[in-house]
């Protein structure tokens, strides 16, 4: 029976798509011909796709597969996990997945993810971009997935059940720990310096790498822009990967570059998110846009290029304009350090186009008005941020007596079958949206903070000496509350920044501005050592 159904689905599919499944197991598993690879992969699955599955799902694994025989005589287990992580691709993209679809997804991409990495042998060979796009996708569907969890009101009674099942809920899909822990362990197999096994394959490699990349974006979307810095600091051997593929290379310089922005790393985020912006920006002046033909190999859609283009942009916009904020030389001159504070020509005339007039504006506001315009910017650019914590599914169910620790109300469909009632939507909070308040909230003290060291800085630079109750007076804010604000800004600036001569994370700590400047006895050392003089000329007197 079980041969009749696989020799009846195999009947029903397309002889099309059984070619090209027989096609791309033979490149990928025996000739490794990287012109038929990519050929197959970056051509010809997307004209069958747009041409018999542009409204509906690929066949599934096992309708394929009698045309993907290992050297074993059976079925090939892993190309039908590749095979069906691009059926599960195409439907994200095309059509609407159902939590079925996105707890499928997850249990192939464990099965491939495990297969690949107990395997050491180089009997599977994929493109650069191909590898990618698996881990790039796998990120996105646990962005997708954490989206649609935390959707509370958009969730009927039967999907919070199957939340709330032990198939799901109290299982590890799509978790964020679960997550991580493949891209961490993936990224083990990235090489620094020469093979040193025969047995290691290229494909173990663009593993290694992509993983890297990839921890960055996760971890940038769980709001740890720390270890997104980290995460890239890390990937400084594998630049010429990173660079193969155009993708990998836009989207980790913005995460990066908003995590950088996030910390108050100004100076590092314009050099960042620069490298990107000039590149593209000359590319459009050029072209008058993106076309395809102008990009780079591995590029995204030119749509998703102008949409990364203008996001990035207006991250260095902001980032450009805080880090040059407390200088006292000319724009083109600025400097954070040791290191010069200037972007490509090619960046300076977009942001002089798109964002000068309005900058310059938003600075004769108040100061409160200048950040939420700072702020407003960030949001427009910001990443969708992830939730990872599962929410709480019983809240606003409880009973007007009852303690947190009593029963929620449920609605009786079956007696197997209870299912939790429509929560409140009074009482719903909606994590996304609290999170990216938080998160701009969070921006907004940054912004502010360095926009008072800045100030702060003018009054210095007006004054050969100032007590500290004259400088909160200027800031119209008590004496204790003044002196506790300076402890406070002396994080943003003694800060961490890179040099000319260290790699992406070079570690010295230095002052974002010019010179630092000391308080001694409520006066700077200028007038502090003035004082002394007199009382120290007088002891040798004596």
């Amino acid at each position: 029976l079980k041969a009749h159904k696989k020799m009846d689905s195999d009947y029903l599919v397309n002889k099309e798509i059984l070619d090209f499944a027989f096609d791309l197991h033979d490149a990928t598993r025996r000739s490794h011909l990287e012109e038929d690879i990519r050929r197959l992969y970056e051509v010809e699955f997307k004209e069958i796709s747009d041409k018999y599955c542009d409204k509906a799902p690929w066949p599934p694994a096992a309708s394929v597969a009698s045309q993907c025989v290992g050297t074993d005589g059976e079925a090939d287990a892993l190309f039908l996990t590749l095979y069906s992580e691009l059926a599960y691709r195409h439907l994200f993209a095309k059509l609407k997945p159902t939590l079925d679809d996105r707890v499928g997804a997850w249990s192939n991409y464990c099965e491939l993810f495990d297969r690949l990495l107990a395997c050491a042998d180089a009997k599977t060979a994929l493109t650069a971009r191909w590898v990618f796009d698996i881990l790039h996708e796998f990120v996105y569907q646990f962005q997708s997935f954490c989206h649609y969890r935390t959707s509370v009101r958009r969730l009927n009674d039967r999907e919070r059940d199957l939340f709330l099942s032990a198939e799901v809920y109290k299982s590890e899909a799509w978790s964020a720990s679960k997550t991580l822990g493949y891209l961490l362990e993936m990224s083990k197999h990235a090489r620094k310096g020469p093979v040193e096994s025969a047995a290691y394959s290229p494909l173990h490699h663009y593993l290694g790498c992509f993983a890297i990349a990839s921890m960055a974006r996760l971890q940038c979307l769980v709001c740890d822009y720390a270890a997104a810095a980290d995460d890239r600091a890390a990937s400084d051997p594998f630049e010429e990967v990173f660079a193969s593929v155009f993708s990998c290379k836009l989207q980790l310089t913005y995460h990066v570059g908003f995590a950088l922005l996030m910390l108050g790393r100004f100076a590092d985020a314009t050099r960042v998110l620069d490298s990107i912006v000039a590149p593209l920006a000359r590319s459009q002046k050029t072209h008058g846009g993106f076309p395809a033909r102008a990009l780079p190999p591995g590029s995204p859609p030119p749509e998703q290029v102008q949409k990364a283009f203008d996001r990035t942009l207006t991250l260095l916009a902001v980032a450009h304009h805080l880090a040059s904020k407390g200088s006292s030389k000319p724009a083109g001159q600025r400097q954070v350090g040791s290191l010069e504070l200037t972007v490509d020509d090619a960046s300076r005339t977009a942001l002089k186009d798109k964002f000068a007039d309005k900058l310059v504006a938003s600075e004769h506001r108040n100061a409160d008005g200048h950040v939420a315009y700072l702020v407003a910017l960030v949001g427009q650019a910001s990443p969708k941020f992830v939730v990872p914590s599962i929410p709480d599914y019983y809240l606003g169910n409880n009973t007007k007596d009852g303690g947190a620790d009593d029963p929620p109300t449920t609605t009786t469909l079956g007696e197997d079958n209870p299912t939790l009632s429509d929560p409140p939507a009074a009482k719903v909070v909606d994590a996304k949206a609290a999170l990216f308040t938080q998160q701009m909230t969070i921006f907004g003290a940054v912004a502010k903070r360095r926009l008072a060291v800045a100030k702060t800085k003018s009054y210095l630079q007006l004054y050969a000496s100032i007590a500290v109750d004259k400088l909160a007076s200027f800031n119209d804010t008590p004496p204790n509350q003044f002196r506790a604000a300076l402890l406070t800004l002396k994080y943003d600036v003694l800060q961490k920044h890179a040099t000319k001569k260290t790699s992406f994370l070079g570690t010295p700590t230095t002052s974002p501005l010019e010179e630092n400047n000391a308080l001694d006895d409520d006066l700077p050392p200028a007038q502090a050592a003035q004082a002394a003089a007199p009382a120290a000329a007088a002891g040798k007197k004596k």
